[in-house]
């Protein structure tokens, strides 16, 4: 196969169902991308069978400070009800508030190797257990969860 890939070529622009989205297919892989506030956007492209079951997903929402309910616990949740059970999630993130908004989410997390500049960054699976370490750690901090109605 052609290791260069321009995935720009596959996508086309769609809009239906009051989304906007690209949408397009490399192989066995379908790539959608929505366009608009993702906490508006993602629900109704779920209603309407558009996305399900996600394997992958890489958080990049900006910074929980600039955008913070990119990183809430509701947030979290409603990517859980979206996703497989064997999803992945990634993130840059390693702020304990981002971490503990994803366990109360229902997710497990790993701390793994940052890139760039980041010495650490988070893994996320609905299907895995935690290490004692990162249950220890998550204790031992004072920061809370993010909720929506604190940052509302």
């Amino acid at each position: 196969k052609n290791p260069k890939i321009d995935i720009k070529k596959s996508l086309s622009k769609i809009n239906k169902n009051s989304l906007t989205y690209y949408q397009g297919q490399i192989d066995n892989v379908l790539i959608t991308i929505l366009i608009g506030d993702a906490r508006k956007t993602l629900p109704i492209a779920h209603e309407k069978g558009l996305i399900s079951n996600i394997n992958c997903l890489y958080q990049d929402a900006f910074s929980p400070k600039k955008s913070p309910v990119l990183w809430s616990v509701e947030w979290f949740k409603l990517l859980k009800t979206l996703s497989h059970q064997n999803v992945i999630m990634s993130t840059y993130s390693s702020a304990s508030a981002v971490k503990k908004s994803m366990v109360a989410a229902g997710w497990s997390i790993e701390k793994f190797p940052g890139f760039g500049q980041k010495k650490a960054a988070t893994k996320a699976k609905l299907s895995s257990i935690m290490s004692d370490e990162i249950k220890a750690s998550l204790l031992r901090s004072p920061t809370l969860p993010l909720f929506d109605k604190d940052i509302e």
